[in-house]
């Protein structure tokens, strides 16, 4: 990686740092995430293509937990008796909403 690229995962770190940038930030959402990576024990990787844009992509260690699925079983929701309060502005949206929890019981 070049300094510049391992440069923007330092604190307060910007690629254009001028007055002139279109993008607003404290220059701290990568650095954050490299320690957050580093911490789980991965690695974070960039790639970049001037003109159009940057693939950010994180590789963690995770190990799949054998009996996860087991405890997945199937079952439909209990809803009877449970009240929604639906807030929206957008009527469509309410009622798509709507349908969807009457469905569910």
């Amino acid at each position: 990686m070049t300094s510049k690229r391992k440069a923007i995962f330092e604190e307060f770190e910007q690629v254009d740092g001028s007055s002139a940038r279109r993008y607003d930030g404290a220059g701290l959402g990568l650095a954050i995430s490299r320690k957050m990576v580093e911490v789980l024990g991965g690695e974070i990787s960039l790639t970049s293509e001037p003109g159009k844009g940057s693939t950010f992509t994180i590789t963690l260690p995770l190990a799949i937990d054998a009996t996860a699925n087991e405890n997945l079983a199937a079952r439909p929701a209990k809803l009877d008796n449970l009240r929604a309060l639906i807030v929206d502005d957008n009527e469509v949206n309410r009622t798509i909403l709507l349908e969807q929890l009457a469905s569910g019981g």
